[in-house]
């Protein structure tokens, strides 16, 4: 049934929990000659935090905006104990996390900096990199249009790459390395031919407790914007054009385009269909059949904050032994030798952030909150 639980849709037959997809990178790594499991830009360091945030998300679901709105129940928050004043992750007897469920509002909102799918999110590319199912330029230094580009050949050259890490929108990015590899290896590596798709993101494990739709995430922080002091006969033709952007019709030549879905829901007609790329079609379902979220509000705390709510390591800054860390995966890199749960570390290492308890959010926010 795949990860929503859901037979007889898109993501039939997909990893469901992450030890199935770690299963199949097993398999893949033993039985493909030459071939890489996962690549992602490591030369760019705001993309790794983008990815946890997008792995968060995708594991939350709707409750991942909680430090958006302020306002609803977190039903996944890992349970800590202080021993010896030192923050620990209490975990079961199978060494996952024990949740535990608690209602989230301005004035205790520090506590959805517990929630699971932080640790989850580090967990996951724990195991790829323990494993070493990644490219080299993913520890390397290789950029996005690189890592783009030796996705795209490696299925002629240089031993598959089976899933790029990247943003819904790298079809269209990588249009110029699309054209370069077309015009050494014909038609068969065009967009248009290639059958790629969206991956969702399995859940951490088969607890009941993470079952639901698969979420698509989108970020609530690329606005637009009409001038203030624009003459009032072309404020309403300003208004009309944003309108104009969001019909059907738009909405469906941004997905024909660029390839990837707006988080707005739209349905399309089999003719369109058709004139859309393999992934480009995928993304449309990945989007119609799962929950959307995007990220912020209007709330007050928020709007006046968002400096300090849309940074890409918001969430993800780490005291691990009183050493402050801002990047997961570099360092997964460095502690992951011979430390058996550098991801428990880690985030144990958040819930050692004083702006990521009481004290320091009553510090930060006190005045706005009451």
């Amino acid at each position: 049934a795949g990860p929503d639980g859901v037979k007889g849709n898109y993501d039939d037959g997909l990893p469901a929990t992450f030890d199935q997809f770690f299963e199949v990178c097993y398999e893949f790594s033993n039985n493909t000659n030459g071939g890489s499991l996962i690549s992602w830009p490591g030369g760019i360091a705001s993309y790794r935090n983008v990815y946890m945030q997008e792995l968060f998300s995708s594991i939350e679901g709707k409750e991942s905006n909680l430090l958006g709105t302020f306002n609803g129940t977190a039903t996944r928050l890992i349970k800590i104990q202080t021993v010896n004043q030192v923050p620990q992750m209490v975990v079961d007897a199978n060494g996952n996390p024990v949740l535990e469920t608690q209602t989230i509002q301005p004035s205790n909102a520090y506590e959805a900096y517990r929630q699971s799918g932080r640790y989850w999110a580090v967990n996951f590319f724990e195991r790829i990199i323990e494993g070493g199912y990644m490219t080299g330029g993913s520890t390397g230094s290789d950029d996005h249009y690189t890592t783009q580009m030796n996705f795209i050949k490696s299925n002629f050259q240089g031993g598959p790459i089976a899933i790029l890490y990247d943003g819904n929108f790298w079809q269209n990015e990588a249009d110029a390395s699309f054209k370069t590899v077309v015009n050494k290896y014909g038609n068969k590596a065009s967009k248009e031919v290639m059958n790629f798709g969206v991956l969702p993101v399995p859940r951490p494990t088969a607890d009941a407790a993470y079952a639901g739709k698969n979420a698509y995430s989108t970020s609530g922080n690329s606005c637009s914007f009409i001038y203030k002091n624009v003459p009032q006969e072309r404020l309403l033709a300003a208004k009309m054009f944003f309108q104009f952007l969001y019909t059907d019709a738009q909405l469906i030549e941004y997905n024909r385009i660029v390839g990837s879905a707006r988080g707005c829901k739209v349905e399309m007609t089999k003719e369109e269909l058709a004139t859309l790329t393999p992934y480009a079609r995928n993304a449309y379902q990945y989007r119609n059949e799962s929950d959307v979220i995007v990220s912020g509000s209007g709330h007050p705390l928020y709007v006046n904050n968002m400096s300090t709510f849309t940074s890409y390591s918001h969430g993800f800054v780490s005291y691990p032994a009183d050493s402050k860390q801002e990047d997961p995966i570099m360092y997964l890199r460095a502690n992951i030798n011979g430390q058996t749960n550098a991801a428990k570390a880690y985030f144990e290492g958040l819930m050692n952030n004083r702006n990521y308890r009481k004290g320091g959010w009553e510090e930060m926010f006190g005045s706005q909150i009451g």
